[in-house]
Order: structure tokens, then C-alpha cells, then sequence
């Protein structure tokens, strides 16, 4: 099992064998995709947590980190566009999404078919690195 602590200024709010959704005081949720098989239900469980926390929260930004996340298949990618996504815009007044590419250029491409897709008013930028993803995310 991998090291599960995280600095003050972070808090675990859920982890499954393909992500890790953690709380950041600073006003974002952070996304940690795993290097594993994405799975529908991981997914989905992933993502259902996500919305979740920013319903609980008040949180309306997320940083997903996709740097090691394998391609998301396309009825998953259906589901994130026409579901998760307007639910959680709508329900979790989800604003703000930074996304640190993924390596992997097939994972890279299959969220850019997702973001491409959206008919929301969210936000979407894409980054190198943490601290650009952050500091964009911050800045409005």
C-alpha cells in the first residue's frame, strides 16, 4: 500500500486503486491518478467522490494530475461529458479544472476528446506541472 501521509496543508478525502482525492486548504480538490487499468467502477467511484467532497465543501476547482493515468475508454468518456461533468457543474458548482497532461499520449488524447465535448460553462487548462496547474487554478 503506498504512503498515505500528506502534508498539513492536505487532507485524503478518498483513495481506491486508481486515484487519490485529496482536499487542499488552499481551496482546490487534487486528483492523484495511480499507474494502474482504469476500470469503469474505479472510475466512476473516483469521480462520484469528487463531487461529493466539492458538494461538502464548497469547492468549486479541481486539480487532476494525469501525468500516470492510462486512456479513459469511450463509454467512459461519454459518461464524464454527459454526466459527471454537468452534475457536477451543476450540483457541486464545479468551476475550474486544471489537468497536468498525461505521458501517455492515447490517455492525453482521451481527455482532450472529453474536454473538446463539453457543452458546460467550465473552465479547462492543461499543464507541465503542478505549480503552473496551481497557480492558474488560484488565480481566479
Amino acid at each position: 500500500m503506498p504512503d498515505l501521509r500528506y502534508p498539513i496543508h492536505e487532507s485524503l478525502f478518498f483513495h481506491n486503486s486508481l486515484a487519490s482525492i485529496i482536499a487542499h486548504n488552499l481551496g482546490y480538490v487534487r486528483i492523484e491518478w495511480h499507474p494502474t487499468l482504469v476500470r469503469t467502477s474505479d472510475l466512476r467511484e473516483a469521480y462520484e467522490h469528487v463531487l461529493l467532497l466539492l458538494k461538502d465543501s464548497g469547492i468549486t476547482k479541481v486539480l487532476s494530475d494525469h501525468q500516470l493515468l492510462a486512456a479513459i475508454m469511450p463509454d467512459d468518456q461519454y459518461w464524464l461529458v454527459n454526466n459527471w461533468v454537468p452534475r457536477a457543474v451543476r450540483e457541486g458548482g464545479y468551476s475550474r479544472c486544471a489537468i497536468i497532461q498525461a505521458y501517455d499520449v492515447i490517455s492525453h488524447l482521451a481527455t482532450l476528446k472529453v474536454t473538446n465535448s463539453l457543452a458546460t460553462p467550465l473552465a479547462v487548462n492543461y499543464f507541465d506541472d503542478q505549480r503552473q496547474a496551481e497557480g492558474w487554478l488560484l488565480q481566479a
